[in-house]
């Protein structure tokens, strides 16, 4: 069994071109009110936005929320906006390359906290679950898997 220990984030696929990229930056930004995560670093080939849900609506639309860059920590809950583009090849975005190493179209998926990332690796082994390690995206270390209905859900070890 693996030991979770909270929710990170859920991940939704947009646009990955810049008016989609736009347009999603203001419907998270502006139209829910949900405040940008200044923390995300740049992940090669893969545009986006991470999101902070508040536990209190915030005082005006389009808040950033200044953090150093890198994985957020357990205490954030997010939506993660990954950006997607026809010309996306494994080569040359981390996100196309995980989702060609799973088999699947989407980049949608849930991250949960683990204790410890290598027990969790150990685990997923010894329960024979095909896992897909992703480095040099967060400055963390990330495993992506599919639940038995093709869900992907990514694990981090908690910070």
């Amino acid at each position: 069994m693996l030991k979770i220990v909270g929710f990170l984030h859920h991940a939704v696929q947009i646009d990955g071109g810049a008016d989609g990229v736009a347009q999603a930056r203001h419907f998270y930004g502006e139209v829910l009110g949900l405040p940008l995560d200044a923390g995300r670093p740049d992940i090669p080939g893969t545009p986006g936005w991470w999101f902070n849900i508040p536990p209190k609506p915030v005082e005006h639309a389009g808040q950033v929320d200044e953090r150093p860059q890198g994985p957020p920590p357990l205490a954030l809950r997010q939506i993660h906006l990954i950006g997607a583009q026809d010309q996306d090849t494994p080569e040359n975005s981390i996100s196309a390359n995980r989702t060609a190493a799973l088999n699947v179209v989407r980049r949608d998926h849930i991250a949960l906290a683990v204790e410890n990332l290598q027990e969790a690796k150990a685990e997923l082994d010894r329960l024979e679950v095909q896992y897909h390690v992703q480095t040099g995206a967060v400055g963390a270390e990330q495993i992506f898997f599919q639940d038995p209905f093709g869900n992907v859900i990514e694990l981090q070890e908690a910070r």
